[in-house]
């Protein structure tokens, strides 16, 4: 029997980080009010990249922690809740981008 193992994880942020101080005027929140809530201090965003294009950013990330030949990769889960489409996945589109062969693709969205 074959045994499954992550052999590593990464992430990925975009450059343009915002805090919670950029709220404070507009809705008229302090800082201390939307991190107690929400646990959230910075947010990150981009204008010029989709998400498939972070997650590819993020899959070769996670590659230049390893050593493996990249055929050997049998599955690539993404979780997320941004996605600019149902269908095909991110997953598929990493496997693409990275031309693995031969892989397991799954994707975890959670749409509300």
């Amino acid at each position: 029997m074959k045994s499954i193992k992550i052999i590593a994880t990464s992430k990925y942020l975009p450059n343009n980080k915002i805090d919670n101080s950029s709220f404070n005027e507009k809705f008229n929140l302090d800082n201390d009010w939307i991190n107690k809530r929400t646990g959230i201090k910075n947010r990150f965003y981009t204008k010029d990249e989709t998400i498939i294009d972070l997650s590819i950013k993020c899959a070769k990330k996670c590659l230049e922690k390893i050593d493996i030949d990249i055929q050997k990769i049998g599955n690539i889960i993404v979780a997320s809740t941004s996605s600019n489409r149902i269908m095909p996945g991110i997953s598929f589109e990493i496997q693409k981008a990275l031309d693995i062969k031969k892989c397991m693709c799954l994707d975890i969205s959670c749409r509300v």
